[in-house]
């Protein structure tokens, strides 16, 4: 009966991976890291406008914001970096790879944050916004990406 279960769920793994394989060119550049930032700079720019306009301290809000629009932009530039790297390491150490890299994410952004509470240096739940970019870019990715391919076909 495990065999039974094992193999079945090796066949619906290959399936999966067919359906991924199925969209994928590997003559077509990668544009993914290059829309993320653009959608994160575009919420960046509409949320502080926002901030700017609502806020009623205003360098201590809006550098909150910047604060963490900054720690979404290192976010999105470790993650790309970690996973280009991984790629090219032999599959036995990609886990620990990637799993180190995301820790030292998470301790650069509890650092900054930390930071920002013991120092005053901005607004706290403002600076959660910011990070919210790479979360919003993200979770957009699948859309942004079909919009920025039909602007490249109509560019080129």
């Amino acid at each position: 009966m495990k065999n039974i279960i094992r193999e079945s769920r090796q066949i619906e793994e290959y399936e999966d991976d067919e359906i991924i394989m199925e969209n994928f060119n590997p003559d077509e550049p990668d544009y993914t890291f290059e829309e993320l930032l653009a959608v994160m700079s575009l919420f960046i720019l509409v949320a502080g406008i926002f901030v700017a306009i609502f806020s009623k301290d205003k360098f201590y809000d809006m550098s909150g914001f910047l604060m963490g629009a900054a720690i979404a932009y290192f976010m999105v530039w470790h993650m790309n970096r970690a996973v280009n790297n991984a790629l090219m390491l032999p599959e036995d150490s990609v886990k620990g790879y990637i799993i180190k890299h995301y820790v030292i994410r998470l301790l650069v952004v509890l650092a900054v944050m930390v930071g920002m509470v013991v120092f005053q240096a901005g607004n706290i739940i403002l600076s959660l916004l910011g990070i919210m970019a790479l979360k919003v870019a993200a979770y957009l990715q699948p859309f942004t990406d079909k919009l920025f391919k039909k602007i490249r076909k109509k560019g080129g």
